[in-house]
């Protein structure tokens, strides 16, 4: 079972739910925590397979999440999109590009969302020096 990690700010407040769903026969669950503090602590218990973080949270932005989830050696190599619909600017990919986070700069549909998340399973099984995309083929970098 993959392990999703989701933080962001349309979860219930500093709760943590789950929700688990198969698709083309992999099982995935996905863990909402609304918190970046939170999401500190459970991804160290939890070591999920992929990290989905909003960049508008409440108590740090998801650069700087990202930042401390791969600051710790367990949780360093796990890939993660970044989600950035509405603050989307040059500077935010800038800092996306160099820390090779995947950037969602528009909302996607439940089917893309599963591609993107086999793509950087994927890819962090090969190698973890190249872990960027951008939808529509616009790249970050």
């Amino acid at each position: 079972m993959k392990k999703i990690l989701v933080v962001g700010h349309h979860t219930f407040a500093n709760e943590v739910s789950g929700l688990q769903v198969t698709w083309r026969g992999e099982h995935y669950h996905f863990i909402y925590i609304s918190s970046g503090e939170v999401a500190l602590d459970v991804a160290r218990e939890l070591k999920p397979d992929v990290f989905l973080l909003n960049y508008a949270l409440s108590d740090m932005n998801g650069i700087e999440l990202y930042d401390r989830l791969h600051a710790q050696s367990e949780l360093a190599d796990v890939p993660a999109l970044l989600s950035c619909v509405q603050v989307f600017d040059e500077s935010l990919a800038e800092a996306a590009s160099r820390r090779h986070l995947y950037i969602l700069k528009q909302h996607v549909d439940l089917l893309a969302l599963f591609r993107l998340f086999e793509m950087a399973l994927s890819e962090r099984k090969t190698s973890t020096a190249k872990r960027q995309v951008v939808l529509q083929g616009v790249r970050a970098s």
